[in-house]
């Protein structure tokens, strides 16, 4: 009987450790943690801090699944799944700009543009030189007629990434349906001498239910991000990328090939 006790706890630890060993970096920090011996404090320091700043990384790459299944959700039009993801993702990571600025785009696509505006102001706050965020909250003043907000906001996209074919083509409609025609039409020749099919690019992502795509971060020297193959395909990127303060989360990029 006490051959089966021995047995069953060594199964038991033996389980322990193989599934502590995923949020340790090895089960040697887990023991140092779990240290009898504490007449050297320092060990079961290291080994807790370890296992500490481990699992940290798992909540965030956690919190990175939720973000991304959301926008997945979220292209397939199923909204209210998609917010309950990026309400999970927030949860976990509350101070991630590109998450708030995704569940705004679903609230706005699902019509709750109050719930979608203060979304796009907390990712704002959060991180002021976010183009994508500052770009989707002046579409969503423009639908609502709130023309010179909209400008606003497009103005300071602008000042950060000045040659955006998508803000200027449209800060140049805000400026038309404003009245001030001949600004509208300076942004609108400007944003086609950039890209010429800017006008029907605008127009599929309208249909798709998408705002910026590739929207540009704030790294060195406020170069664009990439295109990546996670813009085709559900694949988080690298957890350096999704590390909380990096140089594209500062940016606002999302979890999501910086498309959003």
């Amino acid at each position: 009987m006490h051959h089966v006790a021995r047995m069953s706890l060594a199964l038991t630890v033996g389980g322990y450790l193989q599934a502590v060993s995923a949020f340790a970096q090895t089960p040697q920090e887990w023991l140092l943690c779990l240290g009898q011996d504490f007449s050297s404090p320092d060990l079961p320091i290291k080994g807790c801090t370890a296992i500490i700043q481990t699992g940290r990384q798992l909540i965030d790459r956690l919190a990175t699944a939720y973000n991304n299944r959301g926008v997945a959700y979220r292209l397939k039009a199923e909204y209210d799944k998609a917010i309950e993801d990026f309400n999970e993702a927030i949860r976990l990571r509350p101070q991630s700009p590109t998450t708030f600025n995704n569940r705004a785009v679903a609230y706005r696509n699902k019509g709750d543009l109050d719930h979608a505006l203060a979304d796009y102001n907390e990712a704002i706050r959060l991180n002021p030189n976010y183009i994508a965020a500052l770009y989707n909250r002046g579409l969503l003043f423009d639908a609502k007629k709130e023309y010179e907000r909209a400008i606003d906001d497009f103005n300071t996209a602008l000042k950060i990434d000045p040659r955006s074919p998508f803000v200027l083509f449209r800060r140049g409609e805000a400026f038309l349906k404003k009245g001030s025609a001949g600004a509208g039409n300076a942004d609108i020749a400007m944003a086609k001498a950039i890209r010429p099919d800017i006008a029907e690019a605008i127009a599929h992502r309208t249909r798709s239910g998408r705002s910026l795509p590739g929207s540009r971060r704030v790294g060195r020297g406020n170069r664009p991000c990439r295109r990546s193959r996670g813009n085709r395909a559900l694949v988080a990127l690298s957890a350096r990328a999704q590390k909380p303060g990096s140089s594209c989360e500062r940016a606002g990029c999302s979890p999501w090939a910086c498309s959003t």
